[in-house]
């Protein structure tokens, strides 16, 4: 029990055993099979509110113990991104090798996967944490997510964990794994470059939004103030949440292009981007509908940055070809 005669190494004890035991739940939940998906969700929970309390052990004071709980949630992640990916081989080719070595792992629901993602961004939060997370499989997963899931508030989540990865504190080894983890999206997929799954998801919400607002926006003229206000709150919960898929996953973009210092670097960044379905997603948000979302916002980062990144590599001096 904590008293005021409790020492701070004492309390970091505590904090550290208590987080450790939370992992170690969800952990054993792993062994059984069929595993049970409702224990292993109330673990996860747990897991994560803690998390995100300050009650949580940071990472960078016991590193042990953050790569412990690292560990588990890229193990579920791993092992429940090849189920699926399994499922699909089976789906397009009958071909059963191989498939039921994770087949336990195809029955977590993505409520599961979410909880999972959250976990991962809160212990993202911290430059220690996020070099953990940049060096393990989870960038990987999670960009082949982005193919495989449903729910859009996995993407909003993956998109994030993406994007912290993406900041000058995971310097290079952050950024390099993120691109990494497209390049196995794209041989995984088979796609034409590393950023097609992103794009494609992208311009899949793009377009749930561009539906969402183009709907009618008032009910018909009998209708009265009062109903035009509750029938526009009928739509925007969906409108909503295409723009926050849409905007995350442009956060992303711009977080990836511009953690690079070297402006040739994020030249061909954005234009390897802009072979991609991002160009259509950028063409429908000039839609007038759309002045106001943040999802524009970030898209005219993309722009103005770009238009900025090629002025500047074209004022640059043209240095020697046999330079000392």
């Amino acid at each position: 029990m904590y008293t005021h005669n409790t020492s701070p190494y004492q309390l970091d004890t505590l904090r550290t055993n208590h987080t450790q035991s939370l992992v170690n739940a969800v952990s054993t939940k792993l062994y059984a099979n069929p595993i049970d998906t409702t224990l292993l969700s109330q673990s996860l929970v747990e897991l994560r509110r803690h998390l995100e309390s300050q009650l949580s052990v940071a990472p960078a004071n016991d590193p042990a113990t953050a790569t412990n709980a690292i560990e588990v949630l890229e193990h579920i992640l791993f092992c429940w991104i090849c189920a699926r990916a399994a499922y699909a081989d089976r789906q397009h080719s009958g071909d059963e090798s191989g498939s039921m070595r994770f087949a336990k792992y195809s029955y977590i629901p993505e409520s599961c996967i979410l909880e999972t993602i959250q976990s991962t961004l809160c212990l993202a939060m911290s430059p220690a944490g996020v070099m953990a997370v940049a060096k393990s499989s989870i960038p990987a997963s999670l960009a082949l997510s982005t193919s495989f899931v449903d729910m859009p508030s996995i993407h909003v989540v993956a998109f994030r964990v993406l994007a912290r990865l993406c900041t000058r504190q995971a310097a290079d080894a952050g950024v390099s794994s993120v691109l990494d983890a497209f390049t196995r999206a794209r041989n995984a997929l088979q796609l034409r470059n590393r950023f097609d799954t992103l794009a494609n998801a992208s311009f899949a919400f793009a377009m749930d939004f561009v539906t969402a607002v183009q709907a009618p926006m008032t009910p018909p003229s009998s209708a009265s103030t009062a109903s035009d206000s509750e029938y526009d709150e009928c739509k925007m919960p969906s409108t909503r949440l295409a723009e926050r898929v849409l905007t995350s996953a442009l956060v992303l973009i711009n977080a990836m292009v511009d953690a690079h210092l070297d402006v040739e670097r994020r030249l061909s960044l954005r234009r390897e981007l802009l072979g991609t379905s991002l160009y259509k997603c950028l063409k429908v948000l000039e839609e007038p509908c759309f002045d106001h979302s943040l999802a524009v916002a970030e898209a005219r980062r993309f722009r103005l940055t770009y238009a900025s990144d090629i002025r500047l590599h074209s004022s640059m001096p043209i240095s020697p070809r046999n330079s000392p």
